[in-house]
């Protein structure tokens, strides 16, 4: 057996780490995957006085608030040992919260029963089948936990007054929401490419799954299909067709056949992805392992043989498809009108969404070269050309 030596880090409260615990059971396994775009988002609010903390987190539909549980004078250390090294570093981390489910409209009592609901079943467990150690122990910590409450209750309640206040009218759990909804991406990097990497929209051993030779013939002679192709995608044919080397043929062709997905699941309903009639004709560009890979990824919801989509779920489509329209483009379109046509939003709603994932767009009529086909004329462009990435802050609701 390896034995580590310990070394205890110094440091302060602002660069210590996090514990938490899920007293009510963790979100599912595939929520809390680090290759899924879906993780917990947490806003965190600091009482400066008393040096606590308030955390607001969202995992799809739910939002959850943390909760003090433990008594004065608990304190933790989290361990942090490398892979192979026989040395491990104990960081003195903030104390351990509980994140318990936090309804928005629902009143602070009915919250409150909800999350001491679990420690209640606890308390009556031990006092029924535990041993008169535990039960001892049981109650000098109810007794503490009490003291500590007692002591905390109002700086605790002016504290989440204080962050109400300070949100002014703002959904917090909306907002973390929100902020999960950008596909995965990389804050640091200083190249497009890297900014928001193609594996996090499509990844790469999917590429030859959709043919991108027969979208290229297609490209050559559309009068040839029976798709009905997006404005988009209709707009790169041209480019598509003169495309000579394979490998290229392939990717280009994968990209726009990507983003005919994600525009297609974003203007369809929980009834239409159950009605396999309808599903088909609409994703049959769509090979069944990258439908897959989207079911795992969470972008619809799908339990047994039903399949959901939720107005958060469409969001995130919509933006995955701006994503891959870069990607398509070389990060810079010319044509976003093409976008908001397949879309059906207004050009101002697509301006902005790219300007969420802190690209420069602008919805100016002839700002791009391409000239249009049909009889709406070509208008916006959207590049990402300002790196590190920087993303916009929410605007707070006006008041009423």
């Amino acid at each position: 057996m390896t034995k580590a030596k310990l070394h205890v880090a110094g440091g302060n409260s602002d660069s210590a780490p996090f514990v938490f615990s899920f007293p009510q059971g963790a979100p599912p396994a595939t929520t809390l995957n680090t290759k899924s775009e879906s993780r917990i988002g947490l806003t965190v609010f600091k009482n400066q006085q008393k040096k606590e903390f308030l955390l607001l987190g969202n995992v799809e539909e739910q939002s959850y608030i943390s909760d003090k549980t433990t008594g004065p004078g608990m304190k933790y250390l989290v361990g942090i040992r490398k892979k192979g090294s026989k040395e491990m570093t104990l960081c003195p981390a903030h104390q351990l919260y509980s994140l318990v489910p936090y309804r928005k409209d629902a009143t602070q009592s009915e919250n409150d029963s909800a999350a001491a609901s679990i420690s209640q079943q606890r308390i009556g467990l031990a006092e029924t089948f535990g041993s008169r150690k535990r039960q001892t122990s049981l109650q000098r910590a109810i007794s503490n936990r009490q003291s500590a409450n007692n002591l905390d209750t109002a700086t605790s309640a002016a504290m989440e007054q204080q962050v109400l206040k300070a949100a002014d009218g703002v959904d917090l759990a909306a907002d973390v929401s929100r902020s999960t909804l950008i596909p995965p991406h990389d804050k640091t990097a200083t190249k497009p490419e890297d900014a928001y990497p193609l594996s996090g929209v499509l990844p790469e051993e999917h590429y030859e799954e959709f043919q991108g030779e027969v979208l290229a013939e297609v490209a050559r002679n559309p009068s040839s299909s029976e798709e009905t192709w997006p404005s988009f995608v209709q707009a790169r044919f041209g480019e598509l067709a003169s495309i000579t080397s394979d490998a290229m043929v392939a990717k280009q062709g994968a990209l726009l056949l990507m983003y005919t997905t994600y525009i297609r699941l974003a203007c369809m309903g929980s009834r239409d992805l159950n009605d396999q009639e309808k599903l088909d004709a609409s994703l049959g560009v769509c090979p069944m392992k990258v439908w897959e890979w989207v079911k795992e990824g969470e972008l619809v919801t799908s339990r047994g043989r039903k399949t959901k989509i939720s107005d958060s779920q469409k969001k995130g489509l919509r933006l995955r498809a701006v994503i891959v329209a870069l990607h398509a483009a070389q990060f810079d379109i010319e044509d976003a009108s093409r976008i908001a046509e397949d879309l059906k939003l207004p050009l101002k709603d697509v301006v902005e969404m790219a300007r969420q994932l802190g690209c420069t767009a602008s919805s100016a009529s002839g700002a791009g070269k391409r000239k249009s086909t049909s009889a709406t004329p070509v208008a916006g462009s959207i590049r990402l050309d300002k790196l590190p990435l920087v993303f916009p802050e929410k605007r707070k609701r006006a008041r009423t």
